[in-house]
């Protein structure tokens, strides 16, 4: 339930699921982002529940909401495009900056599977390095990637489109976001890497939700406060109401 303080919203606000500690396995929190603090924390994420306890939110608090912040999840998408008719939709970065990582790690995987041990956990252990941005590479983390990267023409291909995605994300304004992404499509169809073919998919479908994020700078960051939630949660343990 939503209490009857916490029935207020403002323009700007950000939802998100985090994993939790007690209860259901997954929570959904609203944030407000204008003043960074958490509005409200939901129990559960089932579709039926939850549109429930949005719906709580009296309409002319919903129609005040002009921007919402999410992660790349289709069911908070629907959940904005019905309860908040009025907000434009900002998809975080960060999820898709974690997906190309995902992307890389798994070409990483698949060639160290067929190398013989020595070299396997020689690639294992230079994970980090190869996830690094390319700018924050070390002199000692460039010598441990050209290693890696002579191993592989895939996996050197792969990393520069990891690169070239990242900058998707840095772009300042829309038509520099399409511009790389064009570079980024040509990249992926030249190289026919299955990871990144997947996540140009996720990325187009994203498209006009993303380049929100850079007109209004926007993003999901103060919501990862998941570890201070769940803390609090256990600290709470056993207490009762006031």
């Amino acid at each position: 339930m939503v209490s009857l303080s916490c029935r207020t919203l403002s323009e700007a606000i950000s939802i998100d699921e985090f994993r939790g500690n007690a209860g259901a396995k997954f929570q959904v929190i609203i944030n407000i982002l204008s003043q960074s603090y958490c509005r409200a924390i939901f129990p559960g994420r089932p579709p039926d529940n939850l549109y429930a306890s949005i719906f709580q939110y009296p309409l002319e608090e919903r129609l005040k909401v002009k921007y919402v912040s999410i992660d790349l999840s289709a069911s908070f998408r629907k959940i904005v495009q019905e309860y908040f008719p009025n907000a434009k939709i900002a998809a975080d970065h960060f999820n898709v900056g974690r997906m190309v990582n995902d992307a890389l790690d798994n070409v990483r995987k698949e060639l160290q599977s067929g190398l013989r041990n020595s070299c396997c956990r020689y690639f294992k252990h230079s994970q980090k390095v190869l996830l690094k941005r390319e700018k924050d590479l070390t002199e000692e983390n460039r010598n441990i990637l050209e290693v890696l990267l002579n191993h592989s023409e895939q996996l050197s291909a792969a990393y520069g489109m990891k690169e070239v995605d990242f900058k998707i994300s840095e772009s300042k304004d829309s038509a520099e976001f399409s511009k790389r992404l064009r570079q980024f499509t040509e990249s992926t169809k030249k190289q026919a890497i299955k990871e990144f073919k997947m996540l140009l998919q996720t990325t187009n479908r994203w498209k006009e939700e993303l380049i929100c994020v850079i007109a209004n700078g926007l993003n999901n960051g103060f919501t990862e406060c998941n570890t201070t939630i769940k803390t609090l949660k256990w600290v709470c343990y056993r207490f009762r109401n006031s």
